[in-house]
């Protein structure tokens, strides 16, 4: 089905909405090449088509290559990109010492992240990458950011950003007689952001981390957090806090 408007035709579709996370939802003028005017809302943007919404409610799919440069350059200032988001963690090990039924270890983590834009339309936004790398506490639910990078990435001028974390190091102690102890590498967290702070992408091994964002967002590199990944009020004070960098 198409609806015609002046000398602009739009092909009508119908879907589910599946990204609607774009502060463009208000009603505004769109402009063909051709001079062509419509009134719509914006509600995302695939396959080099944008799809807007009319007052009377109709979904309208357009060519970005048929609208004007000024609807071109704000879709470019507003719509965030599709990121894909790999994750390479790097985890050595190495026997500190080893005894009579005694065993000391220590492990080194650095995580490096590779944000990937995967559609063709352009983006003149900046966004806000954060890295987040976790120690669990081997007996408890203690978790430790042994590590975090933020970085203000843009995808105006490259397709793919690159990110890593410097080394963090844990210790950890096996005995027959005390059990475990110390803190062991248990996963990461990468988050990309816009200005309002809005998720554009997220990648984790825990879903638990996912779903604590909200809590672990704002903490600084040495935080500790209980089970639900509530910040503790007093930061560890031992020698397990010469292991981490």
């Amino acid at each position: 089905m198409e609806v015609r408007i002046g000398k602009i035709v739009f092909g009508v579709v119908v879907f589910s909405v599946l990204w609607a996370g774009v502060s463009c939802a208000e009603s505004r003028i769109w402009t063909s090449k051709k001079g062509d005017a419509i009134e719509a809302e914006y509600v995302k943007m695939f396959a080099g088509k944008v799809v807007l919404k009319t007052n009377d409610g109709k979904m309208l799919k357009v060519p970005v290559d048929g609208l004007c440069a000024a609807d071109r350059e704000y879709l470019a200032a507003t719509v965030p990109p599709k990121i894909e988001i790999s994750v390479d963690v790097d985890v050595g090990r190495e026997s500190e010492y080893s005894g009579y039924d005694y065993d000391r270890k220590s492990e080194s983590i650095k995580c490096s992240a590779v944000l990937k834009k995967t559609n063709k339309e352009p983006c003149s936004r900046k966004f806000t990458a954060h890295i987040y790398v976790f120690a669990r506490k081997e007996r408890g639910d203690t978790r430790w950011l042994v590590s975090r990078v933020k970085e203000s990435v843009s995808f105006a001028d490259r397709k793919v950003a690159q990110f890593t974390t410097p080394v963090a190091r844990v210790q950890y102690t096996k005995s027959g007689y005390s059990g475990s102890h110390g803190f062991r590498y248990e996963g990461y967290l990468v988050v990309v952001v816009d200005d309002a702070g809005q998720i554009v992408a997220m990648k984790s091994n825990q879903g638990k981390y996912e779903k604590s964002w909200s809590k672990i967002k704002d903490a600084s590199k040495g935080a500790q957090f209980d089970r639900s990944f509530d910040l503790m009020d007093e930061k560890r004070e031992s020698s397990w806090s010469s292991y981490y960098y």
